[in-house]
């Protein structure tokens, strides 16, 4: 609503819209043909050069802004970089987040949540500002954690806690929770931790814009189990997890953030922070639950893809898994790599449509990239088995 009466033409919007999947069903990539189709519009329409290089950009593009929000870690200043290079100005920006925004809620009310929003909001609005200040003067991660470190620090003086507090706490936190998070997170988080400093865990939960999600944070002592024992226990509630966060501090401490839709029966915030402290007695005892598929589940096929590669300068392993979406998928998931020893650093989760693609970063018990053939393929058949029902 800020963005959209900037447009310069706002018709153009409109053609975009109209072509954007009008080739789907024909047979290859229907956002190429989409933008053939359009040029042959153009050309019978007479349309200026400029609306239809605009355009016809759009059509071609129309998935990049989705895709990067989605697949790839958007507090990274280098995928904001590379981003802000693809769309190259502030009027494509403009037209392919309105563009973004109304392909998703239009496709279907159960593809549009508050979490997407905010995902496709934090990346128009970092993009915006990088090419604000000049392609040739990318973003600096050493730059946006001490602006994110000052920012919350003054809120949370503006709240009274004391700056030695939250500088000692801050100490144990690795850099990239202050490169990943957004100043008001780290307020929210600090303000929990310290407000409870003398529990053995916290666990802090709180609702989000539009009261259809939860952001919930936990900290407790580091152990194997931890991450799959609050899936499963999410799940439970009838949480779906949009998206994870997984870090370590340097005082041995699991700092988990989750970003969850509630279900139909999710109960309420008290219950939930009761329901998953619980859970953190013994997490890796806790099984992922049976679901009974619907029928159109059932018959909705997309054969499962698993692929491995190496982040061999940061120690670890990278699983990309592509399968049909469908509840309890994540705990699943988590609860194989438990049972194979495979510790998970972080997850990016997407889900288009019917269809979930998600990236685990993974190392094992060693927290060394995972290099043996042998172990991979036995992680890739354990998954394969439990997640087409031959449980482990």
């Amino acid at each position: 609503h800020e963005v959209f009466p900037r447009l310069r033409k706002r018709h153009l919007i409109w053609l975009a819209g109209l072509f954007h999947d009008i080739a789907k069903g024909r047979g290859g990539d229907h956002a190429e043909l989409g933008a053939d189709d359009f040029l042959r519009f153009s050309e019978a329409h007479q349309l200026p050069l400029a609306d239809y290089k605009l355009v016809e950009w759009l059509v071609r593009k129309h998935l990049l802004m989705s895709l990067t929000a989605q697949k790839f870690d958007i507090s990274d200043p280098e995928i904001i970089n590379e981003f802000g290079r693809k769309v190259a100005d502030r009027e494509h920006l403009d037209y392919l987040y309105i563009l973004t925004c109304a392909d998703i809620a239009g496709t279907s009310p159960k593809l549009w949540n508050t979490w997407k929003d905010q995902l496709l909001a934090d990346l128009y609005i970092a993009t915006r500002y990088v090419l604000r200040i000049g392609l040739e003067h990318p973003l600096n991660a050493e730059d946006i954690r001490a602006e994110t470190q000052a920012m919350a620090l003054a809120k949370l003086m503006d709240y009274g806690f004391a700056e030695p507090d939250v500088t000692v706490l801050w100490q144990s936190f690795p850099e990239d929770a202050f490169l990943r998070y957004r100043p008001e997170q780290l307020v929210w988080q600090t303000q929990g931790v310290l407000s409870n400093i003398s529990m053995p865990s916290q666990i802090i939960v709180r609702d989000l814009s539009g009261n259809d999600s939860l952001e919930i944070f936990v900290r407790t002592p580091d152990r194997d189990g931890i991450f799959s024992g609050l899936l499963a226990t999410l799940d439970r509630l009838n949480l779906s997890v949009m998206h994870a966060r997984i870090l370590q501090s340097s005082d041995g401490y699991a700092l988990d953030n989750f970003i969850t839709l509630k279900g139909s029966h999710t109960p309420d915030i008290k219950r939930v922070n009761q329901t998953l402290m619980a859970a953190l007695k013994d997490p890796a005892s806790i099984r992922p639950a049976k679901h009974m598929l619907s029928r159109q589940l059932k018959h909705f096929k997309t054969a499962t893809r698993i692929e491995f590669s190496q982040q061999l300068d940061r120690q670890r392993t990278l699983m990309s898994l592509i399968s049909a979406d469908r509840p309890g998928l994540l705990a699943d998931i988590a609860y194989v790599l438990l049972q194979k020893k495979i510790r998970v650093h972080d997850a990016r989760i997407a889900t288009f449509g019917e269809r979930a693609e998600d990236i685990f970063v993974l190392s094992d018990r060693d927290d060394q990239a995972i290099q043996d053939e042998a172990v991979l393929q036995s992680l890739h058949a354990a998954l394969l088995d439990y997640l087409e029902g031959r449980k482990i």
